[in-house]
């Protein structure tokens, strides 16, 4: 870093904070004066903890769905075996009258409030409010991290106060931050940038270069519980994962690490070697994914044996099955178990002229993207109607189905769809004022209207003939893009479609506590992070708890 740079925001942090000028310096804010330190940076409220996109709010894997309330507690439906919903019973939920609205009740956490939400194939983990995690349901490969294989949530006595905390230790008292979960495997991020896992390892999954299981016997974790090899200098960012793998992006938004099942090529090194599973997997010798050139990633994603990435210019690039045309590329070809498929030979989706991504979610051989007008487009296997059209044909498997000949879903009037969760064969859409609409299989009731009819598969289903799900009286779902106060964008733009990468452009305060020379500006990225710029370096910020993680880039 330049110490031009370290001097300045020494001087200008000095009052607030002690600063360490390392690789990534921590600044530790006294909370009591934090009011006049974002006074000058213009970022309010230093002591909120910041989620960088919905999938911690929502949740939607294989047969069942779970939401994140405003008074963050849980209510889950759906699938019910091995105590997946948390209800101390193996009982189905919203497949029958009186069991959504108010006769569905939160889940019992003992009183705990939770940050973040994340559910499995058949296991669900949550970041409470003090950082602690807590897992529920299918435990019979270790997923739950309890050094058992006892199935919890299932029988009375197990839940609320019962419910111990999965127990992980990092490295200086560093705080969880982030946890993906994948069919039977679970993987967190923590404040200081490192990824541990455990649970199901039969394809190298947990990224510790062999394929033995964690959390399934005594002595596995807490202390025992290593941080992953992902090579010397590499800052883990973000992570996520899908059916027996995992990846993560690093903090310069430009690099990206998979491992894990490769049968289809959905790690995207050009084969379907696994990585992760022996020695010499992991680490340096585990490469970079190609990723198109020039571009900075915004949001990683994944679907079933799909990975995928949002870049900061808002393009979707998807590679691995693409089976029934789930890569939207109008073939069933996979992307990724070949030579020269990725990198500059990656193509992007294609969603309509000038149509730009907001959102992608991926389920079984299929996709949606919400795009920058606020519409709603889905693409690939269509069982069960799963895509919303109307019928069961599956789209985007051949030529002239992409791009504009790919109709808008038909969502109710007013419908503004915010985020977006797909399980295995059903899709749902939260909207800008919280409600939720669900389509698709029904089998178990994981579309909470009280029965197990499918919906999407007729064309008097959808559009306004869609019921929102009733979560009851008082009942809201937390919304994830909370970029108040001053940042609302328009859903009927006037000229042009909402930006969701706002800039500040504040005054330089007067006296200024940085040098002119430095040029100093402020860039923020809703629920993120913001960039400190100036002439001679640029520095972001990443706030977690009651500090600030800046990196150099």
């Amino acid at each position: 870093m330049d110490k031009s740079l370290i001097l300045s925001l020494k001087q200008l942090l000095s009052p607030f904070t002690s600063i360490k000028p390392n690789k990534i310096a921590h600044i530790s804010v006294n909370p009591q004066k934090s009011h006049l330190l974002f006074f000058f940076l213009m970022f309010p409220l230093l002591t909120t903890t910041i989620v960088c996109d919905c999938n911690s709010k929502f949740s939607s894997w294989y047969v069942s769905n779970s939401i994140l309330t405003t008074s963050k507690r849980v209510k889950a439906w759906g699938y019910g075996f091995y105590g997946t919903l948390g209800y101390e019973s193996n009982e189905n939920l919203g497949d029958e009258g009186q069991e959504m609205s108010d006769y569905l009740p939160f889940v019992d956490l003992g009183g705990d409030l939770v940050s973040s939400l994340h559910m499995g194939n058949e296991h669900i983990c949550v970041i409470l409010m003090d950082y602690g995690i807590k897992c529920w349901g299918r435990n019979d490969l270790g997923q739950l991290g309890h050094e058992d294989i006892e199935t919890i949530g299932d029988e009375v006595g197990e839940m609320g106060s019962y419910l111990l905390p999965t127990n992980i230790s990092f490295p200086l008292n560093n705080l969880p931050t982030q946890i993906a979960i994948g069919h039977h495997h679970t993987v967190i991020l923590s404040e200081g940038n490192e990824v541990i896992t455990w649970g199901y390892n039969n394809q190298g999954q947990l990224g510790i270069e062999s394929v033995d299981y964690i959390g399934n016997e005594i002595g596995e974790m807490g202390k025992n519980l290593l941080p992953i090899n992902l090579g010397s200098g590499q800052i883990p960012y973000k992570i996520i994962s899908s059916i027996s793998s995992s990846c993560t992006l690093m903090i310069n938004e430009q690099d990206m690490k998979c491992w894990g099942r490769n049968t289809e090529g959905q790690l995207g090194y050009g084969d379907t070697s696994t990585r992760g599973d022996s020695a010499n997997s992991m680490g340096s010798y585990l490469e970079f994914v190609p990723l198109p050139p020039g571009i900075t990633v915004s949001k990683i994603r994944s679907g079933m044996y799909i990975y995928g990435i949002i870049s900061q210019s808002s393009t979707l690039y998807l590679w691995g099955s693409g089976i029934s045309g789930g890569l939207g590329n109008g073939g069933t070809d996979n992307i990724g178990d070949l030579p020269n498929q990725l990198g500059s030979y990656l193509p992007s989706v294609k969603l309509g002229s000038g149509r730009s991504v907001i959102e992608y979610s991926g389920g079984t051989a299929c996709g949606c993207a919400i795009l920058d007008d606020f519409s709603l487009k889905c693409w690939g296997l269509n069982l069960n109607g799963k895509l919303g059209y109307g019928h069961t044909n599956s789209t985007g498997d051949e030529p002239n189905e992409m791009s504009d000949y790919l109709n808008q879903v038909q969502l109710p009037t007013g419908f503004t769809p915010q985020s977006l969760h797909l399980g295995q064969d059903f899709t749902c859409v939260i909207s800008s004022i919280n409600d939720m609409l669900c389509w698709g299989n029904n089998n178990v009731g994981q579309l909470g209207l009280g029965s197990t009819t499918i919906i999407g598969d007729d064309p008097s289903e959808m559009g306004d003939y869609l019921n929102t799900i009733d979560f009851g009286v008082g009942v809201e779902i937390e919304l994830c893009f909370d970029i108040s106060p001053t940042i609302n964008p328009s859903s009927s733009p006037i000229t042009s479609p909402p930006t969701f990468h706002p800039t500040f452009s504040p005054s330089t305060p007067s006296p200024s506590l940085l040098p002119t020379t430095l040029s100093p500006s402020i860039s923020f990225v809703p629920n993120c992070c913001f960039t400190l710029s100036t002439n001679l370096s640029k520095i972001r910020f990443y706030q977690r708890k009651i500090k600030l993680y800046f990196v150099q880039y």
